[in-house]
């Protein structure tokens, strides 16, 4: 038995899959809101994830009626660009800015013109993909500027679903998929993009997680998270990704000539390709690494179903 936990805007799911059966035997899902005081703002506190996912994960057990001895591994899918900020000693600095808060504006827009000018290119040019307001790096550059007490707590930088593996597992790492849409990654060569970095600030590569193929385990289950969790100690944790990225595998968009379609809080369409693509005439395609060792070209909009829930609650 394994479970599957992906971590949206609105809340988390959980399925666990029989893999001799090849059949999802359980599901839940759980609901968590958002803070949303300022114009733009859109932040969540990590603790509603964390809780949302330990009474999914009793609840399918409880569904399944199996022991939870009989969990094999675990998976992790999580919103893309959020943006986990820890101190030195693991402690949570503030809540997630998530890929939805457009409070940014102004710090990205004024970093990618400062860049453009100091470099004299700009940072798609490193990157290999336009940035938006959506990616994480907007919202660094929005703690860096106004709460700069925060901003030099900072020891470690998560993506939401990088927070989980590290919460499950301990171990602090990144994989490609995911960290693409950071805005500080080199989608050509798959590493940091220390131009960009050293244009943040140059002390920040230093924090930045070490980064792992998608192939490789996040890590192991931690006494810690097994005892709250109630599974057992050991259990392997994949390294997961971005929803965008696992749902591309989930659909078998893993070769070219597949399209995905995802509605969810955003709306994104996206298919694979087999080297990374020509950004400079398609600013709105994200050109993300894949999770399956290729590119995944993606077109996307902020706001479907969060509308919809919108109307139908009104």
């Amino acid at each position: 038995m394994y479970l599957g936990i992906d971590c949206g805007t609105q809340g988390a799911k959980v399925l666990l899959w029989n893999a001799r059966t090849e059949q999802v035997v359980a599901a839940s899902y759980h609901t968590y809101g958002l803070i949303s005081d300022r114009p733009g703002q859109k932040e969540q506190h990590p603790a509603a994830w964390l809780d949302a996912i330990k009474s999914g994960i009793q609840t399918v057990i409880a569904d399944a009626a199996i022991s939870p001895t009989e969990i094999a591994a675990i998976g992790i899918s999580g919103q893309q660009h959020g943006l986990v900020l820890l101190d030195e000693h693991d402690n949570l600095i503030r809540p997630a800015k998530l890929w939805c808060d457009t409070e940014t504006v102004p710090e990205l827009t004024a970093f990618l013109a400062r860049f453009n000018a100091e470099r004299g290119a700009p940072v798609h040019h490193f990157t290999g993909i336009h940035i938006p307001v959506a990616f994480t790096l907007a919202k660094l550059l929005w703690v860096q500027a106004h709460e700069p007490e925060s901003y030099r707590r900072i020891a470690k930088l998560f993506l939401p679903h990088e927070y989980l593996n590290y919460w499950l597992t301990g171990h602090y790492c990144a994989e490609y998929g995911d960290a693409s849409g950071t805005g500080w990654f080199d989608t050509f060569n798959r590493c940091w993009s220390k131009e960009v970095v050293d244009a943040i600030d140059p002390a920040l590569l230093a924090k930045l997680p070490p980064l792992i193929e998608a192939h490789q385990p996040a890590g192991f289950l931690s006494a810690s998270s097994a005892a709250i969790l109630g599974l057992p100690q050991g259990i392997p944790v994949s390294s997961g990704g971005g929803d965008n990225m696992m749902s591309a595998i989930g659909t078998g968009n893993i070769e070219p000539g597949i399209l995905t379609m995802s509605l969810g809080t955003s709306g994104t369409l996206f298919t694979h390709a087999p080297q990374q693509i020509e950004t400079q005439p398609h600013p709105d395609i994200n050109a993300f690494c894949s999770s399956s060792g290729g590119w995944l070209p993606l077109v996307s909009t902020m706001n479907v179903t969060n509308a919809i829930n919108a109307f139908r609650e009104v």
